[in-house]
Formats: structure tokens, sequence, C-alpha cells
């Protein structure tokens, strides 16, 4: 059983390598994902990311779970070093997906602006 707490999951989520995974796994993943993605139209943005780490734990490997997670713990939490191991973590998975490529860059932009910032 994971950790409560958002960053304790989160953390335990990233430490899991990736693993195969059942039918079954697969289908609780895509409706927690499904029901997350719900959320975030709402914006229900805490209820999504609880939703989207009930997917990693039935399928840690699931793609677009790891990005909507990264994108909140990015916009919502301002928690940059996760979202950025998320995003890398698809990368590792999908090596050319646009999402987890498009949100690292942002980090990146982000990034260079506070440190340009920093030396004024």
């Amino acid at each position: 059983m994971l950790r409560s707490g958002p960053q304790g999951v989160t953390k335990q989520l990233l430490e899991r390598p990736p693993r195969p995974f059942t039918h079954a796994s697969r289908n609780i993943a895509e409706q927690h994902y499904r029901l997350a993605m719900e959320l975030i139209e709402k914006p229900k943005m805490l209820a999504a990311e609880k939703e989207l780490v009930k997917a990693l734990e039935a399928n840690p490997n699931h793609g677009k779970a790891l990005c909507e997670l990264a994108k909140i713990k990015k916009a919502v939490r301002c928690d940059y070093r996760t979202a950025r191991q998320l995003f890398e973590r698809v990368l590792v998975l999908r090596p050319s997906d646009a999402q987890a490529l498009g949100g690292l860059a942002e980090l990146e932009e982000f990034a260079m602006g506070d440190t340009q910032r920093a030396g004024q």
C-alpha cells in the first residue's frame, strides 16, 4: 500500500520501475484516468489528482495519467521537481511523447526566466 498524502504517493510511484500489467489493471487505470479528466474539466484539480494517482497505482506505465499528474503538480501544487520527474518517466516509456516534451520545455523556460530574474 502506498503512503498517504500527495507527496508520499507520488514519490513511491516514481520509485517503481516500469512493469507489465494485467488486462484488469489496465481497465481500472483507464477508468480512473477518465474520471480524472472529467474532474479536470469541472475544474476539480485536487480530486482529479487523487484519481490520477489511483490510475497509476493500477498501471504505473499509463503515460497519459503521468502527463496529467505532472501538469497538476506544476500548475496547482507548484511542485516543479515532481512534475519534471513525471514528464521524464513518460519519456522513458514513450520517448517522442509530445505532451511530455512540451511540459519539460515549459519547465525549462520557467527555470530560465527565474535564472535571468535572479541575475538582475
